[in-house]
C-alpha cells in the first residue's frame, strides 16, 4: 500500500515510520500540515497517518471528506471524540532506554470499527494494547504532561549560565533543557488539550502551599 504520513519532528516519527516499511509498504514523509493541501495530496494514496500536534491533526481531520483512509496518532485523543468511528485513533508513548518497545495503543472508543484488519496489516510487529481514549489521556498526563509543565517551569525559574554549579543544581537544568529537545509548540498544545491539565496545575497550586506552609512551622 501507498503511505503517506504527516508529521513535525517528534520521538515517535521514526517507530511509526520502522514499523511501516517493515511491512513492505511504500512509505512517504512529509512535514505538510496545511489541511487543503494535504487534503489534495491525500488522494495518492491508501492511507494517511497523521503525527502532527493533536490541534493540527484535528483541523486536517475536519478538511478531508475521505476519513476512512485517515490513521491519527494525536497525543490528546478527548478532542478526537468528533471524529468517533470516522478514523482509525491510535497512540505510541516513547519509552525511555535504550532498546525501545513499539507499543501501539489502539484507541476502541475512537476507531472506526473495521480498524483489526488495517491495524494489523500496516503495522504488525508493534505490541498491541487496546484501552480508551479516556485510559490513554490518563498515562499521557502522568508520563508526558507533567514532565512538560515541570521542564517549562524549570525553565523560567533557571540560570543556564550561573557559575559554580552544584550536582543539584545540574539536575534541575537537565530538566529544564527537555524544553529545547522538544518542539516547544509540540509541548504547549498537549499541555492545553491533555483533559487532565487543568486537575494538574491545581495540585501544583496546592502541594507548592502545603511545602510553604510546612516550612513555616519551623
Amino acid at each position: 500500500m501507498k503511505i503517506l504520513i504527516s508529521s513535525s519532528e517528534n520521538e515517535i516519527l521514526e517507530p511509526i515510520g520502522q514499523l511501516v516499511l517493515a511491512n513492505q509498504h511504500e512509505l512517504t514523509e512529509t512535514e505538510e500540515s496545511r489541511p487543503t493541501s494535504l487534503s489534495e495530496m491525500a488522494d495518492g494514496f491508501d492511507y494517511v497517518i497523521l503525527n502532527q500536534s493533536t490541534t493540527v491533526n484535528r483541523r486536517i481531520i475536519s478538511a478531508i471528506e475521505n476519513r476512512e483512509k485517515i490513521i491519527e496518532f494525536s497525543m490528546a485523543k478527548a478532542p478526537m471524540a468528533q471524529f468517533r468511528n470516522q478514523v482509525i485513533s491510535l497512540g505510541m508513548i516513547p519509552e525511555a532506554g535504550e532498546q525501545q518497545r513499539k507499543t501501539v495503543s489502539i484507541i476502541t472508543d475512537i476507531c472506526r470499527e473495521d480498524y483489526d484488519e488495517v491495524v494489523q496489516d500496516i503495522f504488525s510487529g508493534a505490541n498491541f494494547i487496546t484501552q480508551a481514549s479516556t485510559k490513554f489521556d490518563s498515562q499521557v498526563s502522568e508520563l508526558l504532561v507533567k514532565p512538560y509543565i515541570l521542564s517549562l517551569l524549570a525553565r523560567k525559574v533557571s540560570d543556564l549560565d550561573y557559575i559554580p554549579k552544584t550536582k543539584e543544581y545540574e539536575k534541575m537544568l537537565e530538566l529544564s533543557r527537555s524544553v529545547t529537545n522538544y518542539n516547544v509548540d509540540y509541548m504547549r498544545d498537549l499541555i492545553r488539550n491533555n483533559p487532565h491539565t487543568s486537575d494538574i496545575f491545581s495540585k501544583m497550586e496546592e502541594n507548592l502551599k502545603r511545602v510553604w506552609n510546612e516550612l513555616s512551622f519551623y
